[in-house]
């Protein structure tokens, strides 16, 4: 049996974590549709939808891991998604200069989904029960 169905809390972290996610992209669309109405290039902020989503992602996954963790070896896992999400940016807003895609874009969609989540954490009290 999988640890995560032995212990109720990680039950409920993960559901919390894919309610996270699904938030995020609701978020991302309504970014990504904001963008367009603007008269923003369409490939610059479905790359930094996509790259916000990805890193978002990301997150969701270390938590989800460390989770399973003693402190200090999650703490270790955690800090190594950091550098996969930093090169992950790089790359996005590479190809949107070299291809001219408006990186600015690239960042903003980026920006506006890490202040989601971050928001969104905030308020959802990750790991604890609601009463």
């Amino acid at each position: 049996m999988a640890p995560w169905k032995k212990r109720p809390e990680l039950q409920l972290l993960g559901g919390q974590l894919q309610s996270l996610f699904w938030k995020q992209a609701v978020l991302a669309g309504c970014f990504l549709v904001l963008a367009l109405i603007l008269g923003g290039d369409a490939r610059g902020a479905a790359l930094g939808t996509a790259a916000g989503l990805s890193d978002t992602f990301q997150i969701l996954w270390g938590i989800r891991q460390g989770m399973r963790k003693e402190p200090a070896q999650a703490a270790l896992a955690m800090h190594r998604t950091m550098f996969t999400r930093i090169a992950l940016l790089l790359c996005c807003t590479v190809l949107a200069l070299r291809n001219r895609w408006q990186p600015v874009l690239v960042l903003a969609g980026f920006l506006v989904l890490n202040v989601g989540l971050i928001i969104q954490m905030a308020c959802c009290h990750l790991g604890c029960r609601k009463p």
